[in-house]
């Protein structure tokens, strides 16, 4: 599967041109956020109930699995019952 690279173009103020599809029903154009510079999905399924959800990223996500292990192993609750 190849990636599409968006190529985004400021007209104005507040328009913004770009190629990217919305990634729920690839036929519409997604929509950007100025702000943040993320692309949304498309009106039609935003309407329809679709959203981007940002999953919490742990702390530790960065770790080997072993540091993990250790620091779940060293906070358990039960040992000190």
């Amino acid at each position: 599967m190849e990636l599409l690279k968006p190529k985004i173009e400021v007209i104005g103020p507040g328009a913004i041109d770009h190629n990217m599809p919305c990634s729920v029903c690839h036929k519409e154009p997604a929509v950007i956020t100025c702000e943040t510079g993320i692309f949304k999905p498309c009106w039609g399924c935003q309407e329809l109930g679709h959203q981007l959800v940002f999953k919490p990223v742990s702390p530790y996500a960065h770790l080997p699995w072993w540091k993990k292990l250790m620091i779940q192993l060293t906070n358990d609750p039960k040992r000190y019952e």
